[in-house]
């Protein structure tokens, strides 16, 4: 049966009618495992050069070399890309704070720790691709903002079983502190992309301020 050129011309620009972030299917042969890195790699950059509201599924199928629907047979839309950039950023980011936080009060002091912890976290942002980008985009896109609010719970886990380790304070009330900790480093985290990040620090420095006159309560002799 002949294809009918304009059938698939129209099928390669128009997108699926579905609107979750959902990953349409994984990968298992290397060729469709590169096709997604290159998807990713693409988007990433892309988000950097124009911004995410100028990405659109098109410009990302043009760019990195492949026909549209192909990309569709990975990702339902522009925020599934999205946000599986925005998953596997932040799961390396995580796990740096897992590790800083398990350690805490053993291989630095505290504080030392909360301050590379947060200057880690800030060189992260700036040195992963479109990074600050997606991070804008999370923040602007409703169908993304369960995912992000879930994205640090497994730091903040490592936190609060550190500082029921070093301060003997009950796993409910180093849950709370923790999920406190987490919830105003991501705002401050935010403030802080949205003005000059790549050269003013200045905000990062009030964030470690906050960390450690909250935690010294807990942390230090004497504290509440």
């Amino acid at each position: 049966m002949t294809e009918n050129k304009s059938d698939r011309s129209r099928e390669e620009i128009v997108a699926p009618t579905r609107t979750d972030p959902a990953r349409r299917r994984t990968p298992l042969q290397a060729r469709g495992q590169a096709t997604v890195e290159t998807i990713l790699e693409v988007t990433a950059r892309l988000v950097d050069e124009v911004g995410h509201e100028a990405v659109n599924t098109n410009l990302i199928a043009s760019t990195a070399g492949i026909n549209v629907a192909t990309l569709y047979q990975y990702f339902s839309n522009k925020q599934a890309i999205l946000l599986a950039l925005f998953e596997r950023q932040t799961a390396v980011r995580v796990k740096v704070l897992e590790q800083n936080f398990t350690n805490i009060g053993i291989d630095l002091p505290w504080r030392e720790m909360i301050y590379r912890s947060i200057d880690a976290m800030a060189d992260m942002r700036m040195e992963q691709p479109g990074s600050v980008g997606i991070r804008l985009a999370v923040l602007a896109t409703p169908e993304l903002v369960g995912f992000a609010q879930r994205a640090n719970k497994s730091a903040s886990e490592a936190l609060a079983r550190s500082l029921v380790r070093m301060c003997g304070i009950p796993l409910e009330r180093a849950q709370l502190v923790s999920a406190v900790c987490t919830e105003f480093g991501i705002a401050l985290m935010d403030l802080w992309i949205q003005r000059d990040p790549r050269h003013d620090r200045s905000v990062l420095e009030e964030m470690k301020r906050v960390y450690v006159a909250y935690l010294a309560t807990y942390l230090e002799p004497g504290g509440a």
